[in-house]
């Protein structure tokens, strides 16, 4: 559009489409206007306003992280970590007693800092567009967005309250047993979040339905989930086939598997985005191909639980699979390079999976399943969702394959410069749309705080808490 800005990125390496994969183009210029590609040539002499030259860059298009639950990740690194998991419990479970004193005793602008730190990280990594499923302070997630300038899409999930997804006492996993008419209203909230949030933000916000998980949501708002998605257009996340004791009950309780039951609830299909699905047989997987579903693989997440969940049989069956962190780290790059080589030990071959179709799940594949083919590729009208990432330091430099390059020796600290939506966000490692010195202080003076009135009510079983010495007095 006329008065548009014009930037014009000159990279050592380009990585672009083809046939479905992604692959590399040589000393490239990528133009943008506005908040769009305008072109990828040999050379650009047209009116720019502004000329980067990223020699010895690959210029990426931005990571799409398709799983993430903001702000959990801030407070509870180190908490779970070296610890033997209960029979048929999950990660999580661990420091779901320190999420609940959390949203119990967070101030609003104490849980805005952690939350924004979280999304920093985010972006400073390089996802450009981020799938939240929030238990907590959405409003507050969204205008961190608004402001720090990523893309998101955002659902409420239900049941809310993390005591429903399950936790440990006394050494035991427990539920408390989730409400239909409970697990409905929220529902009716995201529904509600849709209407006012859904678009804002000149688009870069959208959100979904996003009930937890087939053994936590009764079946009846399973059924009204897909309706309504299928009334909006607005897609559903869900976590599936996660643990065992999630599996079990589905057996017990539908005698189906986690994923045969989402199917006979109607919540497969191609506007369907599932997480983690680690435990499935080929009866799961043949539904899921022919659903057109997309998978998440969380690897960095699950192998600290001591797991390998499946990728390279999702993706040889033909079924799309995107890419999430999570939790705990909100680093995609991690993640990327753990799909790439735990990937090779679970299928205990060397040859796949391969980097670049890591690398396809980390853009092509997560914008497939959010519905889009204007993000995840650097192409002549797509968003201008890139990142440079720095190629000549002396873990990841000299460069024969640039996406090996990256997959393999890079880190995310490499990822230097971040634009989205055609605005330079994070420039030289730097964050232009925040503070990071001032949040940094706000970040610790919340956690130290919290951390005391756990430390008092018991919820750091096993963990040595030194408080800081700057840590203001706590009433509980």
């Amino acid at each position: 559009m006329a008065g548009e800005k014009i930037t014009a990125i000159e990279a050592t390496y380009v990585m672009v489409p083809d046939n479905g994969s992604q692959t590399i183009l040589r000393d490239k210029t990528v133009v943008v206007e506005g908040d769009r590609i305008k072109e990828v040539s040999d050379h650009y002499d047209g009116p720019v306003d502004r000329r980067i030259k990223a020699e010895g860059r690959l210029l990426s298009p931005g990571f799409i992280n398709c799983h993430t639950h903001v702000g959990c990740a801030t407070y509870s690194r180190g908490m779970a970590e070296d610890r033997d998991l209960v029979e048929g419990s999950a990660f999580y479970h661990y420091f779901v007693p320190l999420l609940t004193i959390g949203y119990k005793h967070f101030t609003p602008d104490e849980m805005s800092a952690l939350l924004e730190w979280d999304i920093l990280e985010m972006i400073k990594k390089g996802s450009t567009t981020i799938l939240e499923e929030n238990f907590g302070g959405y409003d507050s997630v969204i205008e961190i967005v608004n402001r720090l300038g990523n893309r998101a899409y955002i659902s409420y999930s239900y049941p809310n309250q993390v005591s429903k997804i399950g936790y440990l006492k006394d050494g035991k996993l427990c539920y408390d047993k989730p409400d239909p008419i409970e697990v409905g209203k929220g529902l009716r909230r995201g529904l509600e979040m849709y209407d006012k949030y859904n678009g804002s933000a000149s688009d870069r916000i959208r959100v979904r339905l996003s009930p937890t998980g087939p053994d936590t949501c009764p079946p009846e708002v399973l059924r009204d989930t897909r309706k309504a998605a299928d009334r909006l257009g607005c897609g559903i996340s869900i976590h599936a086939a996660h643990h065992s004791t999630e599996v079990n009950f589905c057996r017990n309780v539908f005698n189906a598997s986690p994923i045969e039951h989402l199917a006979n609830t109607g919540i497969l299909g191609p506007d369907t985005i599932i997480t983690h699905v680690t435990y499935t047989d080929e009866k799961d997987r043949n539904l899921l191909a022919a659903s057109n579903s997309t998978v998440v693989h969380c690897s960095y997440r699950k192998a600290r639980e001591a797991v390998i969940s499946p990728y390279h049989e999702y993706v040889e069956k033909g079924i799309n699979v995107a890419l999430g962190t999570d939790s705990f780290s909100s680093d995609i790059t991690e993640t990327i390079k753990m799909a790439g080589v735990l990937g090779k030990i679970r299928m205990e071959r060397v040859g796949v999976p391969t980097a670049v179709e890591v690398m396809g799940s980390a853009t092509l594949s997560g914008a497939k399943g959010l519905g889009r083919d204007d993000i995840g590729q650097i192409k002549a009208g797509a968003k201008a969702d890139m990142v440079l990432i720095d190629l000549t330091k002396t873990h990841n430099f000299p460069v024969i394959e640039p996406i090996k390059n990256f997959v393999y020796y890079s880190f995310g600290t490499d990822v230097e410069t971040v634009m989205i939506n055609g605005k330079i966000v994070i420039e030289n490692g730097i964050a232009l749309t925040t503070d990071e010195s001032a949040l940094r202080k706000r970040v610790q003076a919340a956690a130290d705080r919290i951390w005391a009135i756990a430390a008092r009510e018991g919820a750091l079983p096993g963990v040595s808490f030194v408080p800081s010495k700057k840590t203001e007095p706590v009433t509980v």
